[in-house]
């Protein structure tokens, strides 16, 4: 099994994006083709079961696997060690700042893409401070999630 720990690569004359070895030991580059191609696990955290229902479609619908936690402490007891966080602002139940001091606590560093119904630019903020490389409205405008897919994938080197 490869290593899906996120690297880049330093020789002259590569590409800048970051690029990791799949399960197959095929090199992926962070381009939608090769996420796509790579079956990246996104990990969502919500506690709407709504909303958690709709994005596993949306993953899927890309053919991405989505794993569903209701709370931060049901994500904590199985810490993955791959994939990429989908997590909502929620500031009373769940929300980025709290995600990422449980990653640090557990020497975790999987990107992180924040949203919520109603972004205000102070809750952007603050989720950007937290580590979130990216910030999204629900429900999601599919341009932007693809966005924010590629994002994740492509610069998603642990900080």
């Amino acid at each position: 099994m490869g290593n899906y720990r996120y690297r880049r690569d330093e020789k002259a004359g590569e590409s800048p994006y970051l690029k990791w070895p799949d399960r197959h030991g095929m090199v992926r580059d962070g381009t939608k083709e090769s996420l796509m191609a790579g079956h990246l696990h996104i990990h969502v955290i919500d506690p709407d079961f709504r909303r958690r229902a709709r994005i596993a479609y949306e993953m899927a619908h890309r053919n991405l696997h989505a794993e569903i936690y209701d709370t931060l402490e049901e994500f904590g007891s199985r810490m993955p060690d791959a994939g990429a966080i989908f997590v909502a602002d929620e500031p009373e139940r769940c929300n980025p700042r709290d995600l990422r001091t449980m990653l640090e606590s557990s020497g975790s560093a999987l990107p992180v893409a924040a949203y919520c119904d109603e972004p205000s630019p102070q809750r952007i903020v603050e989720a950007r401070r937290a580590g979130s490389l990216d910030y999204l409205r629900w429900p999601f405008d599919p341009k932007l999630l693809e966005t924010a897919l590629a994002r994740l994938s492509v610069e998603g080197e642990p900080r």
